[in-house]
């Protein structure tokens, strides 16, 4: 039970816009086994058996993990401004550059 406590106040989610984040596979794990939070693997692939950090949350799971305190919401602020023509730039560049 203690080991339970210390991961809980441990366990961090990652705020991006209205979606929340876990990287940690400890976390991911207690949330799953131990209060049946499922989310979705965003790295999954159905051809590969391996687990796919990061684990994705609705917006009602995060809801329920904060009100009862098993969480600790980390807002991340990185979407707030648009991103500049150098940046557009590059990620189209990568974009076309993948599909060759």
């Amino acid at each position: 039970i203690h080991f339970y406590k210390r991961l809980i106040f441990d366990m961090e989610v990652q705020i991006v816009g209205n979606v929340g984040f876990v990287w940690d596979l400890e976390s991911v794990l207690l949330l799953r086994n131990k209060f049946r939070i499922l989310g979705s693997f965003v790295g999954f692939s159905p051809k590969s058996v391996e687990i796919g950090l990061p684990l994705l949350l609705m917006g009602e799971e995060i809801q329920l993990l904060k009100e009862k305190g098993i969480v600790k919401l980390v807002e991340l602020k990185c979407f707030e401004n648009e991103p500049s023509e150098r940046l557009i730039q590059r990620a189209l560049e990568y974009k076309e550059q993948s599909y060759q």
